[in-house]
């Protein structure tokens, strides 16, 4: 039995019987209420920024929640990277228990792997001609541990959770559930934009998207939509169809026409289209859907035209992206379409210049009200149990726009940044507001719970570890001479090499038995990284003459969840505050200076030492149970529903 005297049938099961007339729930017990929790998460909310704008403003909503209920920081993962603290909050394992990440190293291969949270290709059974019949295929949840909300659901008591991130596909043991960060686009990615041009010339972008040539007629720009692979095909080959963009001969409006006729949208220079289908056919009888944003950059002196990644649509969706799996289309059905992409804020669109401020300020609004319009009709919903209701923008608008109040950045720009320093202020005042609705529309006596998985810096240094390792004698390179070293571990000479860097925080021993070229006996592990570690600590930024590392964290001793030590890394460097991991090191690049100024244009971060980036708890009443932590927070939260223990296993070091 539940708390409130219900059956304790697991959540789906319960559902079944409900639908078949076959449970006889009995009458609540005397003196039972209805209890209510409301979880917001907003990923990378600091707790240093909240505090200085709630003080600021004593009538705002969160300072009211610290006067009437409790605030406080709330210590974030090891290291603090999104997809690790979310794990933590889930689970209430660490990093060693769950081993999700970005990016993680392959021990069967000299490169790193990435691990979005997604799996299954499927196989081909039959194979005819240049034509191939597809299994089924399958997708696969990689986040290792039991979800806390399983434990509600198992007594009977109702959990909403929405775009939970590392949630993909979602765990189906939910009442509803629509999945968040991990979710990829349709082609597999997690998230890959189109931008199209009618210039001769043109550059590539690097990552997270591809420029593609419009053929200019008269009246008219001609080109191409590209798709997933065409699984019945042998040969791998993008699904395809047709763009054409008819623009007026002397206005700057254009129509964006997708395939033959089949979606349409007219748009002035600088303006938005709503979401568009577009069709992609297999074979005659099979095709595949994904709906898709257009931004019309410009029509003279070029046609420019930005295309969102494919998403996953969310009324015909071609991956199970919700429990039911036919929730997200009932909600698209009520609040039209949406993006489904795990991150929807197109920060590489601004990295890589495709966007500027304005337009990828505009784009990450589209996103914001999509999922704040979507919380009305939520809340308006829900009643009773937990519901877990996530936002995203406050982390990925942070990452690119945070250097605009920081003049101490290196490449904050006087005359253009000043212009955008309201941005990251302006945000925190929307959570406020926010957080302030919900308040004014939650169930009567519902518990109301503020968090976030990590804080927030100015990123002013990048710190190339493999550089350090190489230049200390611990990693080895096969020609030193190179003008520029290719990236992905290419010139690492595996047999002199001792230790290596992956992602932003991890340091791993090229140990023997265990990596396709190991030379260190596991024997000397232990020892090898405690000299590493101690020469870390003692590293001396030579432009800030200050620790360029402050804390790390050998796996075996730190860590206490032993199921994935085998995938993580050896060893999580906790870079100062303001510094982090570059972006050449994460990727095995090998760079001449191992410390440097970040110029690129993402300018904030929190993979640095957790004890620096802590994230924030408000809560409109105090909790029962004490938290100090991400790990802590679900258990507390169970508390709250009368159940005592969350079970997870965690086995001693």
């Amino acid at each position: 039995m539940n708390a409130c005297g219900a059956p304790s049938f697991p959540g789906p099961r319960r559902r079944r019987l409900l639908l078949h007339g076959l449970a006889r729930l009995r009458p609540l017990q005397r003196g039972c209420r209805r209890r209510a929790t409301i979880v917001l998460g907003f990923d990378g909310m600091d707790w240093e920024l909240t505090q200085k704008y709630r003080r600021g403003r004593q009538d705002a909503q969160l300072a009211r929640l610290a006067r009437e209920g409790h605030a406080q920081p709330l210590g974030t993962s090891v290291p603090p990277l999104s997809p690790i603290a979310w794990s933590d909050f889930i689970t209430g394992m660490d990093l060693a228990g769950t081993a999700f990440d970005f990016l993680h190293r392959d021990p069967d291969q000299d490169d790193p792997g990435v691990r979005p949270g997604q799996g299954g290709d499927a196989e081909p059974l039959l194979k005819l001609g240049r034509w191939q019949v597809p299994a089924s295929g399958s997708v696969e949840l990689l986040r290792r541990g039991k979800e806390f909300w399983s434990a509600l659901e198992d007594r009977g008591v109702h959990s909403w959770v929405y775009r939970m991130p590392v949630n993909f596909p979602p765990s189906g043991t939910a009442s509803r559930e629509l999945s968040g960060m991990g979710t990829p686009d349709l082609t597999g990615s997690l998230g890959e934009f189109s931008f199209y041009t009618s210039a001769l010339f043109y550059d590539q972008v690097d990552s997270g998207g591809k420029v593609y040539p419009l053929d200019l007629w008269e009246d008219r720009a001609e080109g191409k939509i590209y798709g997933p692979d065409n699984p019945f095909l042998v040969e791998p080959t993008p699904v395809e169809t047709s763009l054409t963009v008819h623009f007026d001969p002397e206005e700057d409006v254009a129509e964006v026409e997708v395939g033959d006729g089949e979606a349409r949208a007219v748009l002035a220079a600088g303006e938005w289209s709503d979401w568009v289908p577009v069709t992609f056919e297999m074979i005659p009888t099979q095709s595949i859907q994904a709906s898709v944003r257009f931004y019309l950059r410009s029509v003279r002196p070029e046609v420019e035209l930005y295309m969102t990644p494919l998403q996953i649509d969310p009324l015909a969706p071609a991956l199970p992206i919700s429990t039911p799996e036919d929730y997200a289309t009932e909600l698209a059905e009520e609040t039209g379409r949406f993006y489904t992409q795990g991150m929807p804020e197109d920060t590489k669109a601004i990295t890589e210049g495709v966007f500027d401020r304005d337009e990828f300020l505009a784009q990450a609004a589209i996103t914001q009200q999509e999922i704040a319009d979507q919380l009305k009709v939520v809340l308006s919903q829900f009643h009773d149990g937990l519901l877990f209701y996530y936002f995203g923008d406050t982390d990925q608008v942070s990452h690119v726009l945070w250097g605009s109040m920081d003049p101490t950045h290196p490449s904050y720009d006087p005359e253009v940044d000043p212009q955008y320093a309201h941005v990251i202020p302006d945000l925190y005042h929307e959570v406020d507001g926010i957080v302030g609705y919900v308040l004014d529309h939650m169930p009567e006596g519902a518990r109301l719970v503020i968090m976030s998985d990590h804080g927030f810096s100015s990123w002013r240094r990048s710190f190339n570890l493999n550089s350090w390792l190489r230049d200390e004698g611990y990693l080895a390179v096969k020609n030193p001479d190179l003008a520029k070293d290719p990236g992905f571990f290419l010139n690492v000479d595996w047999a002199r090499t001792r230790a290596y860097g992956v992602g932003f925080n991890g340091l791993y021993v090229n140990q023997r038995g265990r990596e396709s070229h190991g030379i260190v006996d596991p024997s000397e592990s232990k020892a090898l990284l405690a000299e590493i570690g101690e020469k870390l600590l003692a590293t001396i930024d030579p432009e800030t003459g200050e620790p360029a590392v402050t804390r790390v964290y050998p796996s075996a001793e730190f860590f206490h969840d032993r199921g994935a030590l085998d995938v993580g890394p050896d060893m999580v460097v906790g870079y100062a505050k303001g510094t982090r991991g570059s972006n050449e090191g994460a990727l095995g690049e090998l760079t001449d200076e191992v410390i440097f100024d970040n110029m690129g244009r993402w300018t904030a971060d929190h993979a640095m030492d957790h004890t620096t980036v802590p994230g924030i708890l408000f809560t409109n009443r105090p909790l029962a149970q004490p938290v100090a932590g991400l790990r802590d927070l679900a258990p507390a939260l169970l508390a709250e529903f009368d159940i005592e223990s969350f079970p997870q296993r965690h086995e001693a070091p």
